[in-house]
């Protein structure tokens, strides 16, 4: 009995050590492949911005005169480009959330590794992982930078709120990290996975409200708008650098974003892990 005790110890703590190498291995492959194609980082940085100045001047132009105060009186602020660069900025970190870790599979047929990361000793949901950890490193100067300047540019710099903002961020961000998965896992039955993930990428443009408030939809959409994380943690960004004295009454999205930070990702990984067990058990992965 004590032998199979320790057997099995073993052969868990190998299994985690497994486990564990394929996130830091697929990590690594990956920041080295991202650090590669670096320009991808000014087309992240700049976006946003760009965005920004496409509104506003589509705006002023429709709006003529009372553009900036009818702006205003919808989202309770005058400073269009910190409120749009904002919302730009998520919206791109969450569209490079959903191509790295909902075209995980595409991703690694393209490159023709498939079929040897099938085959090694680890679960394809460390990879996934993986791919992940790579995302948070590579975005996150994005993010800072990005933050830093739109700040700077608007007039309401601090250290202070830079550091909470980004961390405002982060909570917002790890629930599409779940979400991602879930899509993921969707590639191993659907061989569209590219359209999947646009049109998963255009929905949450139109709303998570990242360039316009969601009060403006119809209030079915605004249900559907506020399951999505990505809308709480724009909402809470916005209220915190431009509207403080209105952030209390929009504590609690930190609470959902919270449960959304726990809940997604587990779904995320167990749909993920049973969609891999269930396409190594029906050879779904020689159908690429």
């Amino acid at each position: 009995m004590y032998f199979l005790n320790s057997q099995g110890g073993v052969l868990l703590a190998k299994s985690f050590t497994h486990f564990f190498d394929g996130i830091m291995a697929t990590a690594y492959k990956e920041l080295k492949i991202s650090l590669r194609y670096s320009t991808w980082i000014l087309t992240m940085f700049a976006a946003p911005y760009i965005m920004s100045i496409l509104m506003q001047t589509i705006g002023g132009y429709a709006g003529g005169s009372e553009a900036y105060s009818n702006f205003s009186a919808f989202t309770g602020t005058e400073n269009a480009f910190v409120y749009l660069v904002m919302g730009g900025l998520f919206w791109m970190m969450a569209a490079v959330i959903m191509w790295d870790v909902g075209l995980l599979l595409n991703n690694e047929r393209w490159r023709g590794t498939l079929e040897q990361n099938a085959m090694a000793p680890v679960p394809f949901v460390s990879l996934a992982i993986g791919f992940t950890v790579a995302d948070i490193l590579f975005i996150s100067p994005v993010l800072i930078t990005g933050v830093a300047s739109s700040l700077l540019i608007g007039g309401i710099f601090s250290l202070v709120s830079l550091f909470q903002i980004f961390l405002l961020f982060i909570i917002g961000l790890l629930p599409l990290y779940g979400m991602g998965l879930l899509f993921g896992a969707l590639s191993f039955k659907s061989k569209r996975s590219y359209s999947i993930v646009n049109l998963l990428n255009t929905t949450l443009a139109i709303l998570s409200g990242s360039l316009y408030p969601i009060t403006i939809l119809p209030i079915w959409l605004q249900f559907i708008s506020n399951s999505i994380p990505l809308t709480h943690a724009t909402v809470l960004v916005r209220t915190f650098s431009l509207l403080p004295q209105f952030f209390l009454s929009e504590s609690w999205r930190l609470l959902v974003l919270a449960f959304m930070m726990i809940v997604y990702p587990l779904v995320g990984i167990f749909v993920f892990n049973k969609a891999d067990k269930q396409a190594r058990r029906k050879g779904d992965f020689a159908k690429y």
